[in-house]
């Protein structure tokens, strides 16, 4: 069915169908100009896919992104379902670029350099060997596989994908880097926050030849976490970080231990949303109808920009994949601002392959290119909005069930808690700074608290996002802060706590009833149970009174000293107690609470890091030993 579009017509059929209608016009034409992009821009004897090219496809650029590629294979496995072009041609042009990947393409273990000449495939710009942009291409390459199966493509997509030593970029490390390069060797860069790697991380897992270890997964840092406008997720300001993996891994029902990442990209695309009708205030261009802001050009070049929080210096410009790459996310908002721009922008921003990349509406610069990947994330997020088909196609590969099984991912159950957890990667002291001792042939006692504190990743309890129970006084602030170290005798711990009236004359009360801190430990990482003697629960007072709830042999060492703002507790916890053997990799359960029993006497406040009740156990934040 032809598109109408004159005005009256409009006018006059305003009906839910009508609109439905419209609606699926302009999708599929987005949809159809973003393939004429992956079409057109590659090289036909290669299969490599240009990184940019003008918008209006008077040119060609000489250089091929890798991420691009892995797009654009993608792009003819969707062109292939909905019959944009025959399913012969489909398969030659997926098994010309799989040939050249697998015969000629440059590579480095198995990894791939991110742009290269888009006729040979040799490296250009003396660019790094790229793990992301190789997992994105890997993400096309395994699309092909299962959309052409029982077909040399499949034989060269799994030839590609086992070839790829995913474990070489670790370097040692228990977090990918990001790159490497021939002259400088591995990038100081790591995948060690959350950002848009997570399908990187899957598809290493996954490997059946050169996997990562399950730790990986668990040593990358779930922050930073933002409150925004009632909303708490983990940001990454640019809104493709949001996008990327979920382009082809399905998170939607699923969390691991930390977070229900399909559930916090809708959140931070809710956020974004927010942020940039809140600029209108600044760039009055900017509404509930015209949003959207990502890594893109701009007039003063290519710019990492977006938010919450507010990154870059955002300057009215608009991006319309931002919104697009979006859509499965937020529809109905996202779909209303594509609607919106096209129709008041018209032939100024829409041309042969789509929006261009970026615009201003404020000084009326419009951007004469156009960029691979921002393509590529609008043709796919669109195709899972509307079927679900990339979804239904990578998720097919047995490689990658298995990888979210290894990663620990679940289904969601309805009503469950949805409170982030986080991931806390703990250093490694030398063993000469502890002296360890031990009573009776029995069990080790530490006689002497480390030093190296300021070598320790610190983390902060305060009631902006750690509040239990009770409610702060204004004037009487609890907060605390907190690190944790290791060695081959113990865990370390020392918390320092402000607190400006600390009750420590409270002898006959309770440890509990006091000013305290808790400290939570599951060694085994799988969930503490009240009272069982494999978990832990120790307390330590102001007045240095300790006691263990449960699960101990009263074998750890603390004490606790008053400070000008409040009190600080060292303790430390011998491994042999706990029951497990250290070293690199070694993933435990842990939390802490501090409690105030002053603000309200028969409401004390207690601020808890990483704390979500599942049924008969609670959850406990991770530490990865590095």
């Amino acid at each position: 069915m032809k598109c109408l579009t004159a005005a009256l017509y409009v006018l006059l059929f305003t009906s839910p169908a009508r609109a439905g209608a419209d609606e699926a016009c302009l999708l599929d034409a987005m949809q159809r100009r973003c393939f004429r992009y992956f079409q057109e821009q590659v090289d036909p004897d290669t299969g490599l896919i240009a990184d940019r090219a003008p918008a209006d496809g008077s040119g060609r650029n000489d250089i091929a992104s890798i991420a691009a590629t892995g797009f654009g294979l993608t792009a003819v496995c969707i062109a292939d379902e909905r019959g944009w072009i025959a399913h012969d041609a489909a398969y030659r042009r997926a098994l010309t670029s799989l040939r050249f990947l697998w015969q000629k393409m440059p590579q480095v273990h198995g990894y791939f350099y991110h742009f290269v000449n888009i006729h040979t495939g040799e490296r250009v710009w003396k660019c790094e060997v790229s793990t992301i942009d190789t997992a994105l291409l890997m993400a096309g390459v395994l699309t092909a596989r299962q959309q052409f199966k029982g077909t040399q493509v499949e034989v060269l997509a799994r030839k590609l994908y086992e070839r790829v030593e995913w474990s070489w970029m670790l370097n040692g490390h228990e977090t990918l880097r990001m790159g490497w390069r021939p002259e400088r060797g591995f990038s100081d860069a790591a995948w060690d926050d959350y950002n848009e790697h997570m399908i990187l991380e899957l598809l290493g897992l996954g490997s059946p030849t050169h996997p990562l270890a399950p730790g990986t997964w668990h040593a990358w840092r779930r922050q930073p976490v933002i409150e925004y406008e009632g909303m708490t997720f983990l940001a990454c300001p640019p809104l493709f970080t949001h996008q990327f993996s979920h382009a082809w891994v399905d998170f939607r029902g699923k969390r691991d231990d930390y977070a229900d990442y399909w559930r916090n990209s809708v959140l931070a695309t809710k956020a974004h949303r927010l942020m940039c009708i809140k600029l209108g205030a600044k760039f009055p261009d900017y509404s509930e109808k015209l949003w959207g802001i990502t890594a893109s050009d701009s007039q003063k070049g290519y710019t990492a920009w977006g938010g919450p929080p507010e990154t870059g210096n955002i300057d009215g410009t608009v991006v319309p994949c931002a919104a697009a790459g979006s859509i499965a996310f937020l529809p109905a908002q996202c779909i209303e601002t594509l609607e919106h721009m096209k129709r008041t922008y018209r032939g100024r921003i829409w041309k042969r392959y789509g929006f261009v990349d970026a615009f201003n509406p404020r000084t009326g610069w419009v951007d004469s290119d156009v960029i691979g990947i921002d393509k590529g994330i609008t043709l796919l997020m669109i195709e899972n909005h509307r079927s679900g088909f990339v979804w239904k196609r990578f998720m097919a590969n047995p490689e990658i069930q298995r990888a979210m099984e290894v990663a620990g991912f679940r289904v969601v159950k309805e009503g469950s808690p949805d409170r982030m957890s986080s991931v806390y990667g703990l250093k490694s002291i030398p063993a000469t700074l502890l002296e360890a001792a031990r009573r009776g042939g029995k069990t080790a006692r530490v006689r002497r608290f480390v030093r190296g504190w300021e070598r320790a990743d610190w983390r902060t309890l305060d009631t902006a996002d750690a509040l239990e129970s009770g409610q702060p006084v204004k004037d009487q602030p609890i907060r605390a802060r907190f690190a944790l170290l290791w060695d081959e005798a113990a865990l370390h711990l020392r918390v320092d706590v402000t607190d400006d009236e600390v009750m420590n004359d409270r002898a006959g009360q309770a440890i509990h009833e006091q000013d305290c801190v808790e400290w939570f430990i599951d060694p085994q990482d799988d969930g503490l149970r009240w009272g069982d003697e494999a978990d832990y629960q120790f307390g330590f007072a102001v007045t240095n009174k300790r006691w263990e709830w449960f699960g101990g042999r009263n074998g750890f060492e603390a004490t606790t000293v008053r400070t000008d703002d409040g009190y600080r507790v060292n303790a430390a916890i011998p491994w042999e107690i706990l029951g497990v053997k250290p070293g690199a990799g070694v993933v435990l359960g842990v939390s802490l609470a501090v409690k105030d029993v002053d603000t309200i006497a028969d409401a004390p406040v207690k601020l808890n890091w990483q704390w979500r009740s599942e049924g008969d156990h609670v959850r406990l934040g991770k530490v990865v030993l590095r």
